[in-house]
């Protein structure tokens, strides 16, 4: 009965907290029950061996910081919260040499482009910058090998974009379908759409331009994985997976 009670309370106040401006933005704090850990599917995850760290984004609001040794968590972030879409994380990437995790997801209004990108401290779980994404639902962060850029691949306005670390937008291309799929290996990156379609970039020195795009003949790609030479691409699908190597202007199957 106390936990029922409990849980009735928290339920009133999170329904008065969710009043907000014309703007969209709660005027009111909004409650949280903290766990200890994600209480909705986690959509993401990072992983950074060299440091021992593991980020997760989860559809409960927030991003996780855990040991990658011991299992334990270290941080929990929760970016600004709205209505019922506005703050869940889809995207998740750890900097390959700072101390900055970057998360993204629906984290603006339903209908508007208040949309961001979060850097966070990994020390103190705060966020160091707050960079306009231009759009909203993000659901593949990744840096670049060398960390200079930082690559989103968005399935609400189907493209991919990529940011400098100040927040600068380095680079913009259009995609015919939603993109779930971002790899990054060797200075490449792949990225892939629902529609099959593949594009091959160099993205290295603060800079990102297009090598090469591709269409396969593989259903729904929804993961996308790059070898750490980056000659190799394995596409995850709704069915199943394909490999294919990459060179000669080609992707060739992999049998």
């Amino acid at each position: 009965m106390a936990l029922a009670a409990l849980l009735a309370v928290c339920g009133a106040t999170v329904s008065r907290a969710q009043s907000a401006d014309a703007s969209g933005t709660p005027v009111q704090p909004i409650l949280q029950i903290e766990a200890g850990e994600h209480s909705a599917p986690v959509r993401r995850i990072s992983v950074h061996p060299e440091r021992g760290l593991v980020l997760t984004a989860s559809d409960d609001r927030t991003a996780r910081l855990w040991s990658l040794n011991t299992g334990a968590l270290l941080r929990t972030f929760r970016p600004a919260l709205g209505d019922v879409r506005q703050g869940r994380l889809y995207g998740a990437a750890l900097h390959p040499g700072l101390p900055i995790g970057a998360v993204a997801g629906s984290t603006g209004s339903a209908t508007g482009t208040d949309h961001s990108i979060f850097l966070i401290d990994l020390d103190t779980a705060r966020t160091v910058r707050r960079i306009d994404a231009r759009a909203g639902d993000i659901k593949r962060l990744a840096w670049s090998s060398d960390g200079t850029v930082l690559l989103a691949a968005y399935a609400g306005e189907n493209g991919v974009r990529g940011f400098s670390i100040d927040g600068t937008q380095v680079f913009e291309l259009s995609l015919p379908g939603p993109s779930y799929g971002l790899s990054v290996a060797a200075g490449i990156a792949a990225v892939s759409t629902l529609s099959g379609d593949i594009s091959i970039l160099r993205a290295a020195g603060g800079r990102v331009e297009i090598l090469n795009r591709y269409r396969v003949p593989t259903e729904q790609p929804v993961g996308t994985a790059l070898s750490p030479d980056g000659r190799q691409l394995a596409l995850g699908t709704l069915i199943g997976r394909q490999n294919f190597t990459q060179g000669a202007g080609r992707l060739t199957t992999q049998q």
